[in-house]
């Protein structure tokens, strides 16, 4: 309960010690007591029951919110990845050794923090696909993306945001 209510309650007590009380409804609904002449408003607990649930959905709200921003990306595919031309990659290929494709770069706009990537490969092209994901906030903007060649071996690597496809590394064309 909050601090006004509980001094309106106490000035109600010392006003009931010294003479009579009456309670009424108010034209608006408001419930209203009178003592000794002097007029005090009483909460109605519906309406501040009403008010806390308003306020627990609201903020459930923005934490649904601002969990799918933070982590739903992910599940979305390509959707929610950053824009091909506004990725700058300086290194990409494949290391034999480690038998890993990868792609190393930044986002020359400043445009916020690296949050990960998405893979997908296609096994009858040798395609990998590659989404870059940045958040908005953060100065962070370098990154590196490694992926196993399990699967076959990697043709090419392409950086990808729903239809916008970029073609950064083809084998045979270094």
């Amino acid at each position: 309960m909050d601090e006004t209510s509980g001094e309106l309650k106490v000035e109600i007590e010392k006003e009931r010690e010294k003479g009579t009380e009456k309670e009424t409804e108010t034209e608006n609904g408001h419930n209203e007591s009178t003592v000794n002449g002097k007029r005090f408003h009483i909460p109605d607990r519906q309406k501040r029951r009403k008010g806390l649930i308003r306020t627990i959905i609201l903020i459930f709200v923005f934490l649904a919110v601002w969990l799918f921003y933070r982590f739903g990306w992910k599940y979305m595919g390509f959707q929610m990845t950053t824009d091909p031309s506004y990725i700058s990659v300086y290194n990409v290929g494949i290391y034999e050794p480690g038998n890993y494709a990868f792609v190393s770069g930044n986002s020359p706009m400043n445009i916020g923090t690296y949050a990960g990537a998405v893979t997908e490969f296609d096994e009858k092209t040798g395609t990998l696909y590659v989404g870059i994901r940045f958040n908005l906030t953060g100065r962070n903007t370098e990154f590196r993306v490694e992926y196993p060649q399990d699967k076959a071996l990697v043709n090419k690597i392409v950086l990808k945001k729903n239809d916008t496809e970029r073609v950064i590394w083809e084998r045979g064309a270094e």
